[in-house]
C-alpha cells in the first residue's frame, strides 16, 4: 500500500495492488534483494521526475499511466524503464525512447 500512494497518479488502487504484488515476485525472480524497497525507491524517483509530474499541456487531462500499468512486470512502459528515459519527455509526456533496465548489469554495478 505504501509503494501505491508514492505513486504520483493515484486510479485503480485494487489493481494496482495486485501488480505492485507482481512486480515484486518479478523482480525477486530475478535474483533482485529486497524488491520491495527497491520499486519504492524507483516509484519515487518517477513521482519526482518530470515524467511523474501532471503534465500542463495535452488539455489538462492526466496522460501518466494508470498505476496498475506502471507496476506490471508484463508491460512495456513502467517500473523497470531506464530511470534516464523518465527525463526523455516530448510536449504531450511522452517518452521518445524507452529502454528496460538490465538488472544483471546494475547488479555488477553495485546499484542493487
Amino acid at each position: 500500500m505504501a509503494i501505491y500512494l508514492r505513486y504520483p497518479r493515484k486510479a485503480g488502487q485494487p489493481d494496482a495492488l495486485k501488480m505492485i504484488k507482481r512486480a515484486c515476485k518479478a523482480m525477486a525472480k530475478k535474483g533482485i534483494e529486497n524488491p520491495a524497497a527497491l520499486l519504492m525507491a524507483r516509484t519515487m524517483a518517477f513521482a519526482q521526475s518530470p515524467a511523474g509530474q501532471k503534465p500542463e499541456k495535452a488539455g489538462g487531462k492526466d496522460v501518466r499511466c494508470h498505476p496498475a500499468t506502471w507496476f506490471n512486470p508484463d508491460k512495456r512502459a513502467g517500473y523497470d524503464d531506464d530511470p534516464a528515459v523518465w527525463l526523455a519527455l516530448n510536449g504531450d509526456n511522452k517518452v521518445k525512447e524507452k529502454k528496460k533496465v538490465d538488472w544483471d548489469q546494475a547488479r555488477k554495478d553495485g546499484l542493487i
